[in-house]
């Protein structure tokens, strides 16, 4: 188990009670980012970075659909099925991952963790041209572009997003 990313050694304070939420399919992370992003500072930036990281958490951390093979069922149309299929299987009924949100007198802190292994995220912080073509790979250098800051932990089953 990767030890958890320490947020609170990095920010001042919260001085409003954390919210937070499991999720474990893609209907939850529709319904439950919608809800998050509406309560930062700039929804409609904010959605998008939330949708691609808690999608990251389900597909990529807890179902353990690896880059090339989420490449190949994109190009056959089948990731949904396959998502759905993998939220059924024994040894993932039970996975989930969590969302929170923090807020300073200056910040919004978004946490999300899933029950995954990591992974190398320094690959995907910008969009690599060998990637460019691929229908995925490119969420988290998008989602970059909704927070001020992301930071994940060293193993990369845990990200913190900050905004403002």
């Amino acid at each position: 188990m990767c030890p958890q990313y320490n947020s609170a050694a990095n920010i001042e304070s919260v001085n409003s009670p954390s919210i937070s939420f499991k999720f474990r399919t893609l209907e939850d992370v529709q319904i439950i980012s919608e809800q998050v992003s509406n309560l930062c500072p700039h929804p409609s930036q904010a959605i998008l970075g939330i949708i691609e990281m808690m999608l990251n958490a389900v597909e990529h951390g807890n179902l353990g659909i690896e880059y090339f093979e989420k490449t190949k069922l994109m190009f056959e149309n089948n990731w949904h099925k396959e998502i759905e299929k993998r939220l059924k299987m024994p040894q993932n009924l039970d996975k989930f991952a969590t969302i929170s949100l923090d807020k300073t007198k200056t910040q919004t802190i978004i946490t999300i963790k899933d029950q995954g292994n990591g992974f190398d995220w320094k690959n995907y912080l910008d969009i690599s041209p060998e990637r460019m073509a691929d229908p995925n790979g490119k969420g988290i250098a998008i989602s970059r572009m909704s927070f001020n800051e992301i930071k994940y932990n060293d193993c990369g089953n845990e990200v913190v997003c900050f905004i403002g």
